[in-house]
């Protein structure tokens, strides 16, 4: 009797769980990192640099399980954070996040993710969005799906759909919501032009704040080129029209509707030793923490030299300009966010690296005529722990 429910228990976990019948590359990847940083403005203050030494604990874990046809993941970090004197900001941020993949047939594959977030202190990793938010704790919660087609032997589509939803636990504080939806085409322009790639988007969002709400349409095309084995240029453009309504305290109801541009262009290299990018981009956004959507111009550019197995170094800069798109909720949307990062990697093994970097930003804010920077020198240990391997 024994024997038999032993038996049937594993034709049931065989039936319920293919995976383990037709084979899959499962893993279970333990890591922990202890970073220690110096920050010369924590709250990136524009009035009175307030600056600490921050010691950073990483505990995290990411499951993962792929198939020929199936992906999953699920994955968890906690950043501890302990401030040497300020110790009334030490704080527990939290990431998690889901995903999901499957192939459906030999052309077509869905993708979906989930994910949620709580930072203590959004002004430490500012630079990152290009927009610089309150220092007051912040939770997000991120959920997307997605589908790609190939629909002819030279004709690619692709279908996807954004949500996020961003809240402050201190009422004083706008939340907002977003939505975005977008579809593109792809097509191979081989037949008449060699390795060019010509592409057509169309998107749709709307992000609902406090005091306003806004929705955006944009239609874009582009080519891409394959230079070479190791360089590729890209290139795309058009239009959008935002419109917004809602309230201001000291006019009332308002309404705009209002024309722009998008655009974005990049190019490319990656070598056997050295990697490197420069893009542009122009694009709106919702400006989190700031109640309103708004413009950002982004100049950015990356690098990394990679010179032994074991050492590398990496070098990135960006430039964000951010101004509102319209309306008097989002008039105080004006920032202007400079950014400079170099640092040093060494591996010990693939189980345990080191980083060494150095960081400068700085934002203006023209319309107030005031400005903040702030330098960050940090060194950070990480190691990993794959328990199915």
């Amino acid at each position: 009797m024994i024997v038999r429910r032993k038996f049937a228990a594993a034709i049931a976990v065989l039936t319920l769980y293919p995976a383990a019948v037709h084979g899959s590359d499962m893993s279970a990847v333990a890591s922990v990192g202890v970073k220690e940083e110096y920050n010369s403005n924590i709250l990136f203050s524009p009035d009175e640099a307030t600056k600490d030494f921050i010691t950073v604990l990483s505990p995290g874990v990411d499951v993962a399980d792929r198939t020929e046809r199936f992906e999953a993941g699920l994955s968890m970090r906690l950043d501890m954070l302990s401030y040497a004197e300020n110790s009334d900001l030490n704080a527990v941020n939290q990431t998690y996040r889901g995903r999901l993949r499957w192939r459906a047939s030999p052309l077509c594959s869905v993708a979906a993710e989930a994910g949620f977030l709580r930072d203590s202190n959004p002004a430490l990793g500012a630079w990152s969005t290009g927009i610089v938010m309150s220092s007051v704790p912040w939770n997000r919660i991120t959920s997307s799906a997605s589908a790609d087609c190939q629909l002819a032997e030279d004709t690619a589509g692709a279908l996807s759909y954004g949500y996020g939803r961003g809240y402050y636990e201190d009422p004083a504080d706008p939340d907002d919501e977003s939505h975005d939806l977008s579809a593109g085409l792809v097509f191979d322009l081989g037949k008449y032009f060699t390795s060019v790639k010509g592409k057509l988007n169309a998107g749709y969002g709307r992000y609902d704040f406090r005091d306003s709400t806004v929705d955006t349409v944009s239609g874009s095309a582009g080519l891409s080129w394959a230079l070479s084995e190791k360089m590729s240029l890209a290139i795309e453009g058009g239009l959008r029209n935002t419109r917004s309504e809602g309230t201001s305290a000291i006019s009332g109801p308002w309404e705009s509707d209002a024309w722009g541009w998008v655009a974005g262009a990049s190019v490319n290299y990656t070598g056997q030793s050295y990697t490197g990018a420069l893009s542009y981009s122009r694009d709106v956004t919702p400006a989190h923490g700031l109640g309103g959507a708004a413009e950002r111009d982004t100049w950015s550019i990356t690098a990394q030299k990679r010179f032994s197995e074991d050492f590398l170094v990496m070098f990135s800069a960006g430039y964000y300009a951010l101004e509102s798109v319209s309306g008097p909720s989002a008039s105080a949307i004006d920032q202007r966010i400079l950014q400079v990062s170099p640092a040093l990697r060494y591996e010990f093994s693939r189980k345990a690296a080191i980083d060494a970097s150095y960081e400068y930003v700085a934002v203006d804010y023209p319309s107030a005529g005031v400005e903040a920077e702030k330098q960050i020198i940090s060194v950070r240990l990480r190691i990993f722990h794959d328990f199915l391997e």
